[in-house]
């Protein structure tokens, strides 16, 4: 890491052993490197790096850019994509999915607002009918809940509990 009051910053340093500076500011980052040797085998050590990366991907980097990821081909398939005939064809689905649903559903009663709460309401009223459960009857409770749900129910034994409810 470069001090800040270095002629030479980390910028420099990465910009040398990437070849990206021009000669006079390479010249003053040599001579910076020649006074400090930690800081040179740090960074000589980095281009040996990039080096052998290079050397292991040259092959690949050598190789043409697939036909597929070409940016005038990106471009007039994107533009292509959006024709008017199928911008047409598509609406005209989605609208004859919409009328086709909505014909084939049009008899059917979905209560809504109020109504589904009536509804909701009587049903609850209609499985409760004739059922009096007394205070503290977990067996009559076990027996309701397993006639409205048609399975055997076990409530949960809440008689142990020192929790008060204010």
């Amino acid at each position: 890491m470069t001090h800040p009051d270095s002629p030479v910053t980390e910028d420099d340093i990465h910009a040398w052993v990437d070849n990206f500076l021009s000669p006079e500011r390479r010249q003053q980052v040599d001579l910076w490197l020649e006074s400090h040797p930690e800081a040179r085998h740090r960074v000589m050590a980095w281009r040996q790096e990039r080096d052998g990366l290079r050397a292991a991907l040259d092959t690949d980097l050598r190789e043409p850019i697939p036909a597929r990821f070409d940016i005038a081909r990106l471009r007039e398939r994107r533009v292509r994509r959006f024709s008017l005939p199928q911008m047409a064809a598509s609406i005209a689905f989605a609208l004859s999915i919409g009328l086709g649903s909505g014909w084939f559903l049009r008899d059917r009663q979905v209560p809504v607002g109020l109504a589904s709460v009536e509804q909701e309401a009587a049903m609850v009223q209609a499985a409760g009918k004739g059922s009096t459960i007394a205070k503290g009857s977990v067996a009559q409770l076990a027996a309701w809940g397993g006639s409205v749900l048609g399975r055997p129910v076990q409530p949960p034994d809440l008689s142990n509990t020192n929790h008060c409810l204010a």
